[in-house]
């Protein structure tokens, strides 16, 4: 740090680094106040200044009080501040340092354009030397909200909320510094991505979990961060049967089914009975890839008995239409839609779906409403045709909870389609989700 001898002069204010974090570089703005203080402070100041370059930390300590004493105008008070300030961060006293950035901020002499790094150096000081993190934070927000965006503040803060155990302020500033990142051009952060993850579990807050996850995904769509984000997604969630079984074909869609229970879950929620030719075409897909075996009991079983069913559920299908469509109801259209869907027949299964949102009346026998259902599965239906754009808008009007909830995680699916992000150049390493046992 250089010190000005002249006692006219304010001490320039140097730039700590915060542990583990990246710190603003100080620039030419941030040059010495021009200040004028008054003759009784200015002997005292004097003699602290010598003892300052001395190197004599008792002494320059010790002439603190006087100085307190002999301020008697705002250049004193600030020269006050930035002295304790430099005495402090030279003698590694940063109670002592504090108060000095205390009392410039405090002065009307004080540069807008200090107020930033002062706020972001007293965070400094209580991040790596008092560990107290939750003031450091503090100051460190500030900093932000005073303009301040260099040095990785946003990450600054993010890791001040991790070390005092806030996870979910965490969460927010890692959000704003991955999109920071990305607004600069910056390439992929692994340990942003990690840390998102990994503060949002240990919250154990579903809506945090889910917030993050997605955070994720709309930067770095592999197919193990969908698996784990819907895994928690769905164990954190009260779905029913057929919201699951929408969710698990986003699974399927997003390629992450990766779990033998995943090809059990698939085969129970979307029903073989129902609809065979969906589930026989996705344990098609894990005997292929090895996660499931032939030679397993279980999955030959109903693999055999969904082959059985397909041939018999294709030649009614144009009756059921002309049902579908004379019935004033729109519940029949959608079920119809239901069983045309999961044979892959998704122009004349989008039909359907259309005639039953027109129709109205799209509740069963128990007298619940299922008009989101046939709102998400037109969603589907656009999917599979390739027609994105239209699909997304479908997922999007949904209403309910449950289903806005997965349609939302359908949309970032969808977007990632539209707009491919750039392939990293080191893919960021998820905290994978353990297995489901079977």
């Amino acid at each position: 740090m250089k010190l000005l001898s002249s006692a006219t002069a304010a001490l320039l204010l140097g730039i700590a680094s915060v542990s583990m974090v990246t710190a603003p570089v100080a620039t030419a703005q941030d040059a010495e106040v021009k200040t004028k203080p008054s003759k009784e402070f200015s002997k005292v100041y004097n003699e602290a200044v010598k003892s300052f370059l001395a190197d004599d930390e008792a002494a320059s300590k010790a002439a603190i009080p006087g100085l307190k004493a002999a301020v008697s105008k705002d250049d004193d008070g600030y020269m006050l501040g930035s002295l304790m300030f430099s005495v402090g961060k030279k003698f590694k006293d940063p109670v002592l340092e504090i108060e000095g950035l205390d009392r410039m901020m405090a002065s009307p002499l004080i540069p807008a354009a200090k107020i930033p790094l002062y706020h972001y150096e007293k965070g400094a000081a209580y991040y790596n030397d008092l560990k107290d993190y939750s003031l450091a934070a503090a100051s460190f927000e500030k900093a932000y909200e005073h303009g301040l965006r260099r040095g990785d503040i946003e990450v600054n803060l993010a890791n001040s909320y991790t070390l005092s155990k806030n996870y979910e302020k965490s969460v927010d500033w890692l959000v704003i510094a991955i999109d920071a990142n990305a607004a600069k051009g910056g390439g992929l952060r692994k340990d942003l991505y990690d840390q998102l993850v990994a503060n949002s579990r240990r919250s154990r807050k579903p809506a945090l979990i889910n917030k993050a996850y997605k955070a994720v995904l709309k930067r770095v769509p592999s197919d193990v961060y969908w698996r784990d984000a819907l895994l928690l997604f769905q164990r954190n969630s009260n779905l029913g049967v057929q919201e699951t079984a929408d969710l698990v074909r986003l699974v399927r869609a997003a390629g992450a089914l990766g779990y033998r229970q995943q090809y059990s879950e698939y085969a129970e929620v979307v029903d073989s009975r129902r609809y065979p030719a969906e589930v026989a075409a996705v344990l098609e897909e894990g005997f292929a890839s090895g996660v499931i075996s032939k030679s397993e009991v279980t999955f030959s079983e109903i693999y055999n008995d969904a082959k059985g069913r397909v041939a018999g559920l294709r030649g009614g299908w144009d009756q059921d239409e002309r049902e579908a469509n004379a019935s004033s109801r729109g519940y029949l259209a959608m079920l119809t839609g239901d069983a045309l869907l999961s044979f892959n027949e998704y122009g004349r299964a989008q039909k359907m779906y259309e005639a039953a949102l027109a129709k109205g009346g799209i509740a069963g026998n128990d007298g619940v409403d299922q008009t989101d259902r046939a709102q998400m599965h037109l969603a589907m239906a656009l999917f599979g045709q390739g027609d994105l754009a239209r699909a997304k808008a479908e997922f999007a009007k949904t209403s309910s909870a449950n289903r806005k909830a997965v349609s939302e995680y359908w949309i970032i699916f969808i977007e990632h389609k539209l707009n491919p992000p750039a392939a990293p150049a080191e893919p960021a390493a998820p905290v994978t989700e353990a297995a489901p046992e079977s």
